[in-house]
């Protein structure tokens, strides 16, 4: 969103949005959803995470380019996808007090009881790290940080 590329001492926030939905059939609508919900227990952990730590590294003649893929970019081949580099680097079950890589997904930090911030933001840093010193990519992470860090 635009809205994340504002400088500023304030954030934006979003009171109200209006979306434009396409009709479909509901057989159609129930198939897709499930078909996503199964891609998703399959790929992903379930339980105490926040999602994806890092964003897909993008190489710069895909960045003006819209296609079929996720957030409207092309697909990328698994080489070019932040989980894959994470994975290749061996950061799975890493871990930094009760922060840990998931094993399922190199690119999901799971809350094994009482994480820190502070720990999930050490394990971030040396995720980064390990991809930076083996492919010389610098992870660009998806998660926002909110307060004083």
């Amino acid at each position: 969103s635009k809205l994340k590329k504002i400088k500023s001492k304030f954030k934006p926030v979003i009171l109200s949005a209006r979306f434009q939905l396409s009709q479909n059939q509901k057989e159609e609508i129930t198939k897709k959803l499930n078909n996503y919900k199964t891609q998703r227990e399959t790929n992903q952990p379930l339980g105490f995470t926040a999602g994806s730590v890092f964003r897909n590294p993008i190489p710069s003649e895909l960045k003006n380019i819209t296609g079929t893929g996720t957030r409207g970019m092309p697909d990328l081949p698994k080489e070019r996808c932040a989980g894959y580099l994470l994975d290749q680097v061996g950061v799975k079950k890493m871990s930094v007090g009760a922060a840990e890589v998931s094993g399922k997904h190199a690119n999901f930090i799971v809350n094994k009881g009482d994480a820190k911030a502070a720990d999930i933001r050490t394990l971030i840093e040396e995720m980064r790290e390990k991809v930076r010193q083996k492919y010389a990519i610098i992870l660009e992470e998806e998660i926002e940080y909110i307060g004083q860090w």
